[in-house]
């Protein structure tokens, strides 16, 4: 089972690895997808912890998922800490 760093750690990856900055965004179950089902409502979760942390932004959209996330701008460079870049 993935620690909630460990899942942080590769939310923050898979938006940045895909270019998720504002326009750029992705919709939570795609951002949990490939991980076991177990381990599938902790993202949730370590996603929702970045959110009230504001290194990750919600925005409301009106085609499938309710939300779509992407990474905060402004918050740069505590990403690249996490990533270790």
């Amino acid at each position: 089972m993935a620690t909630s760093d460990q899942l942080k750690f590769r939310i923050v990856w898979k938006l940045f690895h895909k270019g998720c900055w504002g326009k750029g965004h992705l919709a939570g179950r795609d951002i949990c997808k490939g991980l076991p089902p177990e381990e599938r409502n902790a993202c949730f979760e370590a996603l929702s912890d970045l959110v009230r942390e504001n290194l990750v932004v919600r925005k409301k959209h009106e085609h499938g998922d309710p939300y779509r996330y992407y990474l905060n701008r402004h918050r740069l460079g505590e990403i690249r800490k996490i990533l270790g870049i």
